[in-house]
């Protein structure tokens, strides 16, 4: 039941944006899906342990990210979201002569992060239609780490809560539908992960217009 409230809300909003439309009356909820890039901070040559082994060592990390959530405006400059966030990951990789820690072959280092966030966003309008707004709360992240050598794979996981913060801007193209691009930071552990993304986000309705 709910997801189909919240599918005909979307719905309601779609068509409240269109063009010549009656707009229904809006909620304080809203819904929002985010994609962007990201990139590990302090991801390097440590990512595989260099025994000496190794010619070179080739690092990658950016990836691509995305987060949905939702949220609720307590005023037109103070809101509450929460979300899933899937940060990417970032790999290292290198062939190992077998001399010493590593088996002889290729060696491939790779992490993955995700959390769940709670934080709070304020809002400061220009205009009519473009806010600029900074997001601050707290991510209760996941990240998975795994060494691909000769003999099998080698996984951990690790688990806690840490920092983020966001800036950036949100033009209203209507009252249902906005956009946002924004940069943040997340701390996860001993390292960061900076994004830079942009969202769509959808008001919800209270009911369809009426014909």
């Amino acid at each position: 039941m709910l997801a189909q409230r919240i599918a005909a809300g979307i719905l309601a909003a779609a068509a409240c944006a269109a063009p010549g439309e009656a707009c229904a009356e809006t909620t304080r909820v809203y819904l929002g899906f985010t994609f962007g890039e990201t990139r590990l901070k302090d991801w390097d040559k440590s990512a595989i342990i260099d025994d000496g082994s190794f010619s070179a060592i080739n690092v990658e990390n950016s990836d691509n990210g995305f987060r949905v959530f939702g949220g609720y405006d307590f005023t037109d400059s103070f809101a509450l979201e929460g979300g899933f966030s899937d940060l990417g990951g970032a790999s290292a990789s290198g062939t190992s002569n077998g001399c010493c820690f590593w088996p002889g072959g290729p060696v491939v280092a790779s992490s993955h992060q995700t959390g769940m966030d709670l934080g709070f966003v304020g809002r400061l309008p220009l205009s009519q239609s473009f806010a600029v707004l900074g997001r601050a709360g707290v991510l209760f992240w996941k990240t998975h780490l795994q060494w691909d050598v000769i003999g099998g794979p080698f996984t951990f996981s690790d688990t806690g809560d840490d920092l983020f913060f966001g800036v950036g801007g949100q033009y209203e193209f209507s009252e249902t539908l906005a956009l946002r691009g924004e940069f943040t930071r997340y701390s996860i552990g001993d390292n960061d992960v900076d994004s830079i993304s942009l969202t769509l986000i959808s008001r919800l309705v209270k009911s369809a217009p009426s014909p």
